[in-house]
């Protein structure tokens, strides 16, 4: 439990920083291959700029720092849930290629449960009650 008592900004379980660090791994293995990929065109490189952007939400988040505004993390979800929809059915590059639709399906499945947290990160995130924009925490955007 969360002591309010103290003037200390209160800080996360360390398990959202080692998943956060863990996930950005992951994520510059794929796109070390997948902006390498000769097909590579504007969605790919949208898609690492989206990325970024989610990845300083979940460190944020991870960290308790308060970075832009809920407001802004709840549409930044919304966009990148929408462009991930545009990519699935508009992206050129085949993520599996040569591999049954069946085995490919695993994969979608295996790569939404690994990026639930993340999600369920930036939507706590945008709250407004959450512990990263209490007024005793730091902003990040006011420096």
């Amino acid at each position: 439990m969360t002591d309010f008592s103290n003037n200390k900004a209160p800080t996360r379980s360390k398990w959202w920083l080692a998943y956060a660090v863990f996930i950005v791994f992951i994520e510059l293995l794929g796109y070390s291959v997948l902006l390498r990929h000769p097909d590579a065109g504007v969605l790919e490189f949208l898609s690492v700029c989206l990325s970024v952007g989610l990845y300083a939400g979940l460190f944020g988040f991870a960290l308790s720092k308060s970075i832009m505004t809920p407001v802004f993390w709840h549409a930044f979800l919304l966009v990148n849930i929408v462009y991930a929809h545009i990519y699935a059915y508009f992206g050129a590059i085949d993520l599996y290629p040569g591999v049954p639709e069946a085995q490919k399906m695993v994969g979608y499945i295996f790569s939404a449960v690994c990026y639930l947290p993340a999600i369920v990160a930036l939507c706590l995130y945008g709250r407004k009650s959450d512990q990263a924009w209490l007024p005793n925490n730091s902003k990040v955007s006011d420096q």
